[in-house]
Formats: structure tokens, C-alpha cells, sequence
């Protein structure tokens, strides 16, 4: 009895090791992946890293199948896409589902911090401790955040060269949500369009500027065509994206694949910094072959523009969510702090540190 009861444990340990892994059966998992965006953009690169990392760990039994470029869905679905299951996994700015994801709308407050990764990286202390902020996906949304993607600092681009503030005055500038009343208090008419509208709008002369876009994704849209200054005010990170998973697919998923494809997300995030500034690069080096230039508004002008900013924009987001019966004060008061925390461990360097050549004389 006692050596049956032994064999029967040895099965168990056998089992619960080989047998019920998929990755050990062998059982080959393709997950979709649906983005709005093309590859070589930084914050696709981040996932790009962790679906090639995820499959080697798992021996090529876990495959991510990419559609790119709204291949799945469009950018305006994704969240959809995901919830429903027409995409195991998709990739998008929160900004753009504010409505859906509100507290999530922090990311979007400037003057915050200037390191992507900081913010990723806080973000995730908020999901796996802050129960309001893991309700507002998984519970209301059937989503699980893999991963948080802080973008890289805000810039503004310019169709003449513009030394300060006073330049603002009498243009239209494509905006960006928080930043009308500032703009606006400079003397600029702010526009709201689609960032896909931003080349022509600049070609037809709609806009004299644009905002509420990166270095490199703005060499991407190829705006330097049309705009091709580009002024550094100091405003930070200005948006958040993530990798989401279906909840229902995360459920269904063997716990050996679960923890691997976590394990990886964690460390794509660190690769971030590494990763965004290759993406920086590579559109220096574009930049740098048309000529672009580069402004770095003063300190005063600066400091003028970030108070038209803080604490009004700050304030009106805590307000807001209150309004809406959420821990607004609670939540930014811990992110904040959370920001604080990890700032010390990034690496990351802005552009237009690292490629001072470009400067406007």
C-alpha cells in the first residue's frame, strides 16, 4: 500500500511538472497581436522584443502573430478588439479610451516626469497594488495589462524657426488634450486634429504647428517635411501605452505560459530605455540628413510656460475624477510618488541632449 502510495506521489510531482505544461506537451500557441502602428516605432520595438524573447524561452511553442498598422483592428477599437476577443492581445495610447480607462488618464498630466520608463514602471506598481486602477481593466474592461509603455518626451514642431514663447502668438498649433489653455494663454489658436491629418494639415498651412507627438514618431509621420524645427520646452512624457491581453484568453492559458509571458513583460520594461533611444537614433539620422533643427526655448520662457501648466492641469484631473466618485487625490498622490521612485534607476537620455549638432544657431 505504502509503495503504491509512494508511486501515485511520484506521478503526481511527474504530472504536475510535465504533464499538464503545454510548453513541456509540446502544444503550440499562436496569440494575435493588434496594433495601430507599424514596427520600427519605439514603443512597438518594446513588444517586438517581448514576443521574440517569449518565443525563445518556450522553445517556439509560443508565437505571437503580429498585424501591424490596423492589419486587426483600428487604432480607434483596439480596446474593443481586445475585450471581445478578435485580438488575444493589443497594443494602444489609454489617452485614447479616457472615457473607458480614467485614472489611466494621469499619464496624459505634463511636467510629471521626462523618463518613459519611470512612468512605465510606476504604472505597474499602481496596477498590481491599486485595486480601482486593476478594476478598471479587468473588471469593467476584460482586459489584463502585460505591460505599460511610457512614451519619450513631448515635442512641438514648427514650420519657421521660433526662438521663445512670443513666437507662439498669432499661430495655429495642432494640439494636445490639457494643452489648449496654456497654448491659448500664449496668444496660439489651438487646433485639434488627428495625428494622421498632421502632414497635410501642415502642407495646406491649417497649422504653422503640431504637438502631442515623439522625436521619432514624428520622423516616422515624416512632419520635418513640412515643420522642420523642433522645440524643446521641457513638458516630459506626455502618454502612456500598453500591451493588453484578453481576460478570458489569460484565464485559459496554462500557468507556465502565464509566467513566462509576465516574467517577460517585466524585463521588456527594462529594455525600454535602450530601446527607445536606438529609435531616437535612427531618426537622428534622419533629421540630420534634412537639415532639421533643434530649439531649446530658455529657461524663463520655460518656467513661463510650465506655470500656465502646473498646478492648473494637475488640479482639474484630480477634480474630475472625484467628480466621477473616483480616488482621484489618492491616485495621483501615489503615482507621483511612485514616479519618484524609479526616476534614480533610468537611463534614458532625451535627443535633444544627445544631439546637440542639431541645434539652431
Amino acid at each position: 500500500m505504502r509503495r503504491l502510495t509512494a508511486i501515485g506521489f511520484i506521478l503526481t510531482l511527474v504530472l504536475g511538472f510535465t504533464g499538464h505544461s503545454a510548453l513541456a506537451q509540446g502544444q503550440p500557441i499562436t496569440l494575435s497581436y493588434a496594433s495601430g502602428y507599424g514596427a520600427t516605432f519605439s514603443l512597438s520595438m518594446h513588444d517586438v522584443w517581448w514576443a521574440q524573447e517569449v518565443e525563445k524561452r518556450t522553445g517556439g511553442k509560443v508565437k505571437i502573430e503580429f498585424y501591424w498598422s490596423e492589419g486587426l483592428a483600428k487604432i480607434s477599437e483596439s480596446l474593443d478588439a481586445v475585450n471581445s476577443g478578435l485580438a488575444d492581445i493589443a497594443f494602444f495610447a489609454t489617452a485614447m479610451f479616457g472615457a473607458k480607462l480614467p485614472l489611466s488618464t494621469a499619464t496624459s498630466l505634463l511636467y510629471v516626469t521626462e523618463k518613459p520608463d519611470a512612468l512605465s514602471n510606476a504604472m505597474m506598481d499602481m496596477y498590481r497594488t491599486f485595486a480601482p486602477l486593476q478594476e478598471e481593466y479587468e473588471k469593467k474592461n476584460n482586459v489584463k495589462v502585460l505591460s505599460f509603455s511610457g512614451t519619450t518626451p513631448l515635442i512641438f514642431g514648427t514650420r519657421e524657426a521660433w526662438k521663445g514663447l512670443d513666437d507662439f502668438k498669432g499661430k495655429k498649433v495642432r494640439t494636445f488634450p490639457g494643452l489648449e489653455g496654456p497654448l491659448a494663454s500664449v496668444g496660439a489658436t489651438p487646433v485639434t486634429i488627428a495625428w494622421g491629418e498632421i502632414y497635410t494639415s501642415l502642407e495646406r498651412g491649417v497649422v504653422d504647428a503640431y504637438t502631442g507627438t515623439m522625436w521619432d514618431l514624428a520622423g516616422i509621420g515624416k512632419f520635418h517635411e513640412k515643420a522642420p524645427y523642433i522645440i524643446d520646452l521641457g513638458v516630459g512624457v506626455y502618454a502612456m501605452a500598453g500591451t493588453h491581453i484578453n481576460k478570458d484568453k489569460w484565464n485559459k492559458l496554462p500557468a507556465d505560459v502565464r509566467k513566462v509571458l509576465e516574467e517577460v513583460a517585466a524585463e521588456a520594461i527594462k529594455k525600454q530605455p535602450e530601446l527607445y533611444m536606438q529609435a531616437d537614433e535612427r531618426i537622428y539620422q534622419v533629421y540630420k540628413k534634412a537639415n532639421v533643427k533643434t530649439v531649446v526655448f530658455s529657461q524663463e520662457d520655460k518656467n513661463k510656460f510650465r506655470n500656465l501648466v502646473v498646478p492648473k492641469q494637475w488640479e482639474k484631473w484630480v477634480s474630475d475624477m472625484e467628480g466621477k466618485g473616483l480616488p482621484g487625490k489618492k491616485f495621483f498622490d501615489t503615482y507621483q510618488s511612485a514616479i519618484k521612485k524609479h526616476e534614480p534607476k533610468s537611463n534614458y537620455v532625451s535627443p535633444f541632449a544627445r544631439f546637440t549638432d542639431l541645434a539652431q544657431k
